[in-house]
């Protein structure tokens, strides 16, 4: 169900010429790389969404540029207007950064393309919940100058970021190849990530017997990996996760992908990935449009675009702490999305941003779910409606 095999045909943008690809560490340092290929530096102004977990901000920060924000509408989609008032009011713009969020494609994705090319400006599309999406028959990230992806949001990987620009003449050819990850930290995140695996592996229950030897067995390497690293060995590498986000990121700005990830990434069959996701995203909307208590619940998008591969499922609530901490209760893992507020941005300025930020739930439609599972978290948040 995790979509993998022996062989499978590309999608994009793995379909792309290594002229046009490079493999990054994750998202973030993607979007480094967008701002070294651009040549971006002290003083450049930028323009950005001002609804965005904050990750986006701190490549754009590192290099001190003057940042700008637009607001997005109820629905996501990006305040074109307000674009095209801010590139009309200023010249130095030098690139616009765009999110597909949530997987769905932005609207006005071609017109935004336009009033950036006439302006001379780079459009980077944010395609890190975006991975297998499209759009009038055309993949989100081809439609910039410049793209990046988090693959590792959508698929089982430790670590993985892309940067991708469609017009490779244009870009730095100074900008230096990402070395590397380091090889113990490496082995530590895969080991976790072997163990999490059958932790939740719970199909034949908690104290399945092969199941609690799986997870004895991965924790021996495990605990030699940790006692390396407390007595020195390896002192100087990089131990940071993929999640490693703002000033705590920069040493992986620079930090490729591992072979082992890059070869998963090329094994996925995404027709696979794509059918999952969009079935668990309808069952979600099934079990939740349906149900009576949504005057308390309603999702984000109320129908799911053809072309669209979804990331999560995100649902409006009044009070998502609630809704998290019920499901978490109940063994089930969901967020209250992106709702850190970044110092960077003026909020009394972005009303939509700042509520959007205070409204969603994340229910996970990843690829290794069923029907059935998703049922039971569907009663489970109606039964905390109900309270």
């Amino acid at each position: 169900m995790l979509g993998l095999g022996a062989s499978t045909a590309s999608a994009f943008p793995m379909t792309l010429p290594e002229t046009q690809l490079t493999y990054t560490y994750n998202g973030s340092a993607a979007l480094y790389q967008a701002t070294q290929s651009l040549g971006l530096s002290h003083a450049d102004v930028v323009l950005l969404p001002a609804y965005c977990c904050g990750a986006e901000i701190g490549p754009f920060e590192q290099l001190a540029c003057e940042l700008l924000f637009y607001d997005v509408d109820q629905q996501l989609n990006v305040d074109t207007q307000q674009i095209a008032q801010l590139i009309a009011q200023r010249f130095d713009i030098k690139a616009v950064l765009i999110t597909h969020y949530f997987g769905f494609a932005q609207r006005d994705i071609l017109r935004i393309k336009q009033l950036c090319f006439d302006a001379n400006i780079a459009l980077i599309e944010d395609c890190a919940h975006s991975l297998y999406s499209s759009h009038n028959n055309k993949p989100l990230g081809s439609y910039g100058t410049h793209a990046i992806f988090s693959p590792r949001k959508s698929l089982p990987l430790t670590e993985g970021g892309l940067f991708i620009t469609n017009n490779p003449a244009s870009g730095n050819s100074a900008v230096p190849v990402p070395t590397k990850p380091d090889l113990l930290p490496w082995l530590q995140r895969a080991l976790y990530s072997i163990q999490q695996f059958y932790r939740s592996d719970k199909t034949h229950g908690v104290n399945n017997v092969p199941r609690l030897l799986n997870i004895g067995f991965w924790c021996v390497p495990a605990v030699v990996v940790k006692v390396l690293k407390r007595v020195g060995v390896f002192k100087n590498a990089i131990w940071l996760t993929a999640d490693a986000e703002g000033d705590a990121a920069t040493p992986i700005y620079n930090v490729g992908m591992s072979q082992s990830m890059q070869t998963l990434l090329h094994r996925v069959r995404a027709q696979d990935v794509v059918r999952q996701r969009r079935d668990n995203y309808q069952c979600w909307l099934n079990e939740l449009t349906n149900s009576h208590h949504n005057t308390h619940a309603n999702p984000l998008f109320k129908q799911l675009p053809d072309e669209c591969c979804p990331l999560y499922f995100p649902l409006l609530v009044n009070k998502p702490p609630e809704i998290v901490e019920a499901l978490k209760l109940a063994d089930i893992e969901s967020f209250n999305w992106w709702q850190h507020m970044h110092s960077a941005i003026d909020w009394e300025q972005f009303p939509v941003a700042r509520k959007m930020k205070q409204s969603i739930v994340a229910l996970p439609v990843h690829q290794k779910l069923d029907r059935i599972q998703i049922r039971r978290m569907a009663d489970r948040i109606n039964a905390v409606l109900e309270q």
